[in-house]
């Protein structure tokens, strides 16, 4: 079966103001024959690198090999500044559980979150967990050893999507949650459907506060950041009412962004929408030294942020938006083509300018510069200024990193509605497309004969939560998520 790779981590080095002059420092993989992925990376002050992911079967990180339980199981790693891996720890038992996001604080002590099923062994640390899947938290020290894990929860589908980690090393979770869900003492209820939280705990692991917005919607907190003062500032995407504080929102369409700014006591200070009719999710933030906010993502058709507004070249385009500390809009921009584009990481440095990757296909436009991808996806980097100028960008096309399974549109779906997702079968080739839950059982199964499809799926009998789907052929195998929203 074909291998394919689990990290591959990017180090540029910036030797000017031009794309051109961008050098790759290092390049490393990991991974094994069959899903791995690397979906988190944090730096500390040092310049060591810590990932976390899933991964399944055996796989090595340089001299550590780690084999999962079953199902998919939780991996954290540390990599010094020349790429060299340093430890790699694993979790889970026989179901399926996943690392999403990854924090540092300036002691190097490493900060993961997630979602676990069943039961999960953290060092020491066994959480059993309430329902289909729960939100799980925990903190490793610089040499790789667990000090701490929690969890949160019900008894349906829940997950902590996103964590930071301030000053003082405590620790700030966001996600989503169905039904009822308990945080330490504090048990906080949904509208219906998927609803949004933030959480706080302390440097050893206590609970300090969860909040989540009233009113009657459904939405993801997708990304959070924390400033030096201990505000948090998250983003996603929200469909319906939801009300932040004494801040009320109401999507114009399918789903709308969000951001939002909390006091360090939990408190809501303001929150911001921007959208249109169609589809528009934020999916990363991040906050400067004086307090601005940048977020990123991806929309269609037609998006306010503010009192700009951003058309959509086709399908779906790249977003990048500034706020000041009171939330107001600074400047919006855009970028793509005419086929699906998005935004799904960002950062800034200490000159004030903006960097964000993800993902384009086909012909896109970055401010004057136009790049065509390779394949299906290709990875992109680009750079704006404080002002929101672009002002580099660049393509990276791995040859070797051919996708044969489409992203689902769209994703998430909505419970009875109808989308699409296309696969690729190589010639004299069959092969099989399934979408299975969180358990592994399998919903629904395709046989495809060689070619290219686009399936059409229909979530009539799929309830609210979390999928996968895959295309397994002689040659590879491919699996992915989808999201049913209600």
């Amino acid at each position: 079966m074909k291998k394919l790779m689990i990290l591959l981590i990017f180090v540029l080095v910036v030797l000017g103001l031009h794309a051109t002059e961008y050098e790759w420092a290092w390049i490393k993989q990991a991974g094994g024959t069959s899903y791995d992925l690397g979906r988190a990376i944090a730096v500390d002050a040092a310049g060591n690198s810590y990932v976390s992911g899933v991964f399944s079967d055996t796989v090595e990180f340089g001299t550590t090999t780690l084999s999962s339980n079953g199902g998919y199981d939780i991996f954290v790693a540390k990599l010094d500044p020349n790429g060299n891996w340093l430890w790699a720890q694993q979790v889970g038992d026989t179901n399926y559980d996943e690392g999403y996001a990854i924090s540092v604080d300036a002691a190097g002590n490493s900060y993961v979150s997630g979602y676990f099923m069943g039961t999960a062994t953290f060092g020491t640390t066994i959480l059993t967990g309430y329902g289909d899947s729960d939100i799980f938290i925990a903190k490793l020290d610089a040499d790789g050893n667990w000090l701490w894990a929690k969890q949160a929860g019900g008894t349906s589908s829940d997950m902590g999507w996103a964590i930071a980690v301030d000053a003082t090393g405590s620790s700030y979770v966001s996600g989503d949650f169905y039904g009822t869900a308990t945080f330490g003492m504090t048990t906080i209820t949904s509208s219906g459907g998927s609803n949004i939280f933030v959480a706080k705990l302390d440097p050893n692991g206590n609970w300090l506060w969860v909040v989540c917005p009233n009113g009657e919607y459904s939405g993801v907190s997708s990304a959070i950041a924390v400033d030096t003062a201990g505000n948090s500032y998250i983003s996603g995407f929200f469909d319906g009412t939801a009300i932040f504080g004494t801040n009320t929102s109401t999507s114009n369409g399918y789903d709308d962004i969000f951001v939002a700014k909390l006091d360090p006591n939990g408190d809501w200070l303001w929150a911001k929408q921007a959208g249109g009719s169609g589809h528009d999710e934020g999916y990363a933030v991040v906050v400067d030294a004086n307090g601005n906010s940048y977020i990123s993502g991806g929309f269609s058709d037609a998006a306010m942020f503010g009192t700009t507004t951003l058309t959509s070249n086709g399908s779906n385009d790249i977003f990048v938006a500034k706020l000041d500390p009171n939330g107001n809009w600074l400047w919006a921009k855009q970028a793509g083509g005419t086929l699906t584009d998005g935004s799904l990481a960002i950062a800034i440095d200490t000159g004030g300018n903006c960097y964000i990757s993800g993902a384009l296909s086909d012909t896109a436009t970055f401010g004057t510069s136009i790049f065509t991808s390779n394949g299906e996806f290709d990875i992109f980097v680009a750079k704006l200024s404080p002002d929101g100028i672009f002002v580099d960008d660049e393509l990276i096309s791995p040859a070797a990193s051919v996708s044969h399974l489409g992203n689902a549109y769209p994703n998430p779906f909505r419970a009875g509605s109808t989308g699409t997702i296309k696969a690729d079968v190589p010639a004299r080739e069959t092969g099989v497309f399934t979408i299975y839950n969180l358990r592994g059982q399998v919903i629904q199964s395709h046989h495809l004969s060689a070619g290219a499809h686009e399936l059409s799926v229909a979530t009539t009998d799929l309830a609210p939560g979390i999928y996968f789907y895959r295309l397994q052929t002689p040659s590879f195998c491919e699996v992915k998520k989808l999201l049913v929203l209600k």
